[in-house]
């Protein structure tokens, strides 16, 4: 770890100095000393004021107008509230009004294990997705607004990814067309790499190509309503709807269907599209 992060971790060693910081979260704007020491737990004014000295210069801001966090302050209040720190968070499978993309079935499942939002078919048994998510909201939100939250921040994610930015760091991610060998070894998928944090992203190549502009814009023109309808529900975007068209160069092939109008997309190595087009 670079020189000076372990004294920044340091500085939030304290449950008082993480209420401090919840504190100043919760405000729109810069809080006095007194309203501080009224709204926190604290009667010892001395006390109070050695930990917002702790807190002051990484985490928190002085002026004369009072006290607020630095963006750092809001970065880490930020992680305080996704706990994601926290590996005993699970939830066990539930049935959700919704179907699965591969075989039509009515009753996916949602879970919640490892750090990951899982959502599986019994029926064909597979995965249909499985991505981060912070373990907070995992253990707060109703089953509704997991399933929403997690749809749309999955795609969002890839979204990034696929812009070439790593959605967990902000460093620069590639992309390759490859295996997810641990649950889908038997079709090709998009992988983002990234140069900073070393994270891996695999996504299903339909969820890669909805968030593209191109490809966007024609799924919306034809009713695709990738907002509200969670994208493992669309047979284009599960993992086994690709085809390995051509080995040399690498070639794969998608067909994507919406509305009885059908698109064949090809895409390379490297996911770019070379060819998209009606299929006749």
């Amino acid at each position: 770890m670079p020189p000076g992060r372990d004294d920044s971790f340091r500085g939030l060693a304290s449950e008082l100095r993480l209420g401090l910081v919840a504190i100043l979260a919760a405000s729109d704007a810069p809080l006095s000393y007194s309203t501080i020491l009224d709204r926190s737990p604290v009667d010892d004014g001395g006390r109070l004021n050695y930990h917002l000295r702790q807190l002051t210069g990484t985490f928190v801001r002085k002026s004369s107008a009072g006290y607020e966090l630095t963006q750092q302050g809001r970065w880490a209040h930020n992680l305080l509230v996704a706990d994601v720190l926290n590996d005993e968070v699970e939830r066990d499978p539930v049935v959700i009004d919704s179907v699965c993309g591969r075989c039509a079935n009515p009753t996916v499942e949602i879970s919640y294990r490892a750090g990951e939002g899982v959502v599986e078919c019994p029926a064909c048994e597979h995965v249909l997705s499985a991505f981060d998510f912070p373990p907070g909201p995992a253990d707060s939100l109703s089953t509704a607004a997991f399933v929403a939250a997690y749809a749309n921040r999955t795609r969002a994610y890839v979204d990034l990814a696929d812009d070439g930015v790593c959605p967990f760091c902000a460093h620069r991610m590639t992309s390759t067309v490859d295996s997810w060998a641990e649950r889908r070894p038997d079709a090709p998928s998009v992988r983002f790499d990234c140069a900073g944090c070393g994270a891996t992203v695999y996504a299903p190549v339909g969820l890669v190509l909805s968030t593209r502009p191109r490809i966007a814009s024609t799924l919306f023109d034809h009713g695709a309503a990738l907002d509200t309808t969670p994208f493992w529900e669309y047979e284009w975007a599960v993992f086994s709807a690709p085809t390995v068209s051509q080995q040399e160069p690498l070639r794969i092939s998608l067909t994507i269907t919406v509305a009885d109008v059908e698109w064949r997309v090809v895409v390379n190595g490297d996911a770019s599209i070379v060819d998209c087009q009606p299929s006749m």
